[in-house]
């Protein structure tokens, strides 16, 4: 379904009214959702990747340690070597210093007895205080040869076992309280078991150093005990250890500003909108009235009314068109009467043209047929002459506009006669009309043509028919009549047949073709694009004329 000008144009000023002030509320939300998502979700986002990198930092440094030389040796053969013991000591001593974690060695052997250490605090790790099957002595006996990590009590344990013993590095509690538990966001880390390791805040942490179902399984923006938060995970680790570090982030305040501001904004955009597009409807409605009363002219004027009067009382460009279409439909109006006159009369001087051209072929053979008659059988030569002057002078009279099926069809009878004089028994023709059509109005002689047009093409035109049969049939169908002349004779092909139907839709007449085209220009001028010329023809099987056009009856 179109939509109207009035429409449209109400359409643009709604869009260009209040599309600047949605533009302004889209780009201030996305502006505050930049700006919220670089100061607080990235700084979350920053403050999650530090962290991981310090742990990943530290188990890269020391996992390479662990696999080095440097613990290529048997723990039972420095036990029993002092000299290489402090020797020993003292490297990894040096090599914990250069990495600056303020970590502790620890040496052990296969019963997890110190042999020696960088600390001389109490070790609260290993066997007998955990037992072999907990902590980092489970995971080193279960894993010869890999090193392994654990947190206990905040200190993160980095170890491999060796021949005949295992070396831990221990990195304190106090490192982590100060390179990651000191950030903007709140930092929560586990182990693959979902334990708590490290905690900055108590809010996520449950009981037995667990974390909180809600928290863990929580989308990256949740609500928990009245809060927003936004969460960051990210994962570190090696072999089968792995470690979970969470950065949360408190939004509320930040999602309340938002929505307090994005309020007062939709506030002004509404009342500015309201004002800005009642204003711009006001100045557009005046104007909107002058176009409804042309469009209004305008479609008059397409239905056929040029008689209608467009009154538009506006000193600006709609009253000098208003003016303009006045003068325009008075001019076309007057010129219609002209051209209605003068149309009438040229179809009627191109009907009396085309009615008034008798074929000159059909007159001579016929005085040279009464001429051998007259010779051979006189008798017969008065009803020929009789048959000719009567259709002599009904195609010469110009009077007879409205003639009828039935009259045409006795002068049509008047030129078969004389063809049955000339061919004899060569020429057969039956003629089967209902009787409703017979008060029809038609063009005059609109049978005889196609009748010779059929005697040329058969009998005079060397064609291989003996005998002519032409029938000519006429009935009435949903108000229009159909006329048609069959004949027997050899028929065209497709291409020759095509090449006609061509020519009968030119204006001018280029073709010998005569008759066919009068009869076809004739129901053109007389009914327009109601009438129908139809020609069927195949090699062989003879030709069929059909015209159709509306049945007019003289007596309605």
């Amino acid at each position: 379904m179109s939509v109207s000008f009035h429409d449209e144009i109400m359409h643009i000023i709604s869009v260009f009214t209040l599309l600047p002030l949605c533009l302004v509320a889209v780009s201030f939300f996305i502006f505050s959702y930049i700006y919220f998502d670089t100061v607080t979700l990235a700084q979350n986002r920053s403050d999650n990747r530090e962290i991981a990198g310090v742990f990943g930092d530290i188990i890269s440094i020391y996992e390479k340690k662990l696999h080095s030389e440097s613990f290529d040796f048997d723990v039972e053969e420095l036990k029993n070597d002092s000299s290489m013991s402090r020797y020993f000591l003292s490297s990894m001593i040096q090599f914990m210093n250069y990495q600056g974690h303020s970590a502790d060695f620890y040496l052990f052997d296969s019963d997890f007895k110190t042999v020696t250490s960088s600390s001389s605090m109490l070790i609260s790790f290993v066997p007998p205080d955990t037992g072999k099957n907990w902590g980092i002595a489970n995971k080193l006996n279960q894993s010869p040869g890999k090193v392994c990590t654990a947190f206990f009590h905040g200190d993160f344990l980095i170890g491999r076992g060796i021949k005949n013993g295992f070396a831990i590095f221990s990195v304190p509690r106090d490192f982590f309280d100060f390179h990651v538990l000191e950030k903007e966001s709140s930092v929560l880390i586990l182990n693959r078991y979902n334990d708590v390791c490290l905690a900055s805040s108590s809010v996520f942490t449950g009981s037995f150093n667990s974390v909180k179902s809600e928290v863990l399984l929580a989308s990256r923006f949740f609500k928990f005990q009245k809060n927003w938060y936004f969460k960051t995970a990210s994962s570190v680790g090696f072999n089968d250890d792995r470690l979970i570090i969470f950065t949360f982030s408190s939004i509320r305040r930040m999602v309340l500003a938002l929505i307090l501001e994005g309020f007062a904004l939709l506030l002004i955009i509404v009342v500015t909108g309201w004002l800005c597009y009642s204003r711009a409807m006001r100045a557009a409605n005046g104007k909107m009235q002058s176009i409804g009363k042309i469009v209004a002219a305008l479609e008059q004027v397409q239905n056929g009314n040029f008689k209608c009067y467009m009154k538009v009382e506006a000193d600006d460009e709609f009253g000098m068109i208003a003016e303009s279409f006045n003068m325009m439909t008075e001019s076309i109006n007057n010129l219609i009467k002209k051209n209605a006159e003068i149309s009438r009369e040229t179809v009627a001087a191109q009907i009396r043209q085309l009615e008034s051209q008798f074929n000159p072929h059909f007159l001579f053979n016929t005085l040279e047929l009464i001429k051998y008659m007259a010779k051979l059988d006189s008798d017969n030569v008065a009803p020929i002459i009789n048959s000719l002057c009567k259709l002599l002078r009904y195609s010469i009279n110009i009077d007879g506009n409205d003639i009828t099926l039935a009259e045409d069809m006795e002068h049509t009878k008047n030129y078969l006669s004389i063809q049955k004089f000339r061919f004899t028994q060569r020429f057969n023709y039956s003629v089967k009309i209902e009787e409703s059509c017979l008060d029809c109005i038609v063009p005059k002689l609109i049978l005889q043509p196609l009748i010779e047009n059929s005697l040329q093409h058969t009998l005079l035109g060397g064609g291989g028919k003996k005998v002519l049969e032409v029938e000519i049939v006429a009935f009435e169908k949903d108000g229009k009549i159909c006329i048609s002349v069959k004949d027997n004779g050899d028929g065209m092909d497709s291409e020759k047949l095509a090449e006609l139907g061509k020519m009968l839709m030119q204006e001018t007449q280029t073709s010998n073709h005569l008759g066919l085209y009068n009869i076809n220009r004739r129901l053109v001028l007389l009914h327009g694009k109601k009438a129908g010329f139809e020609i069927e023809s195949s090699p062989g099987h003879g030709t069929i004329v059909t015209m159709t056009f509306p049945a007019i009856h003289r007596n309605c």
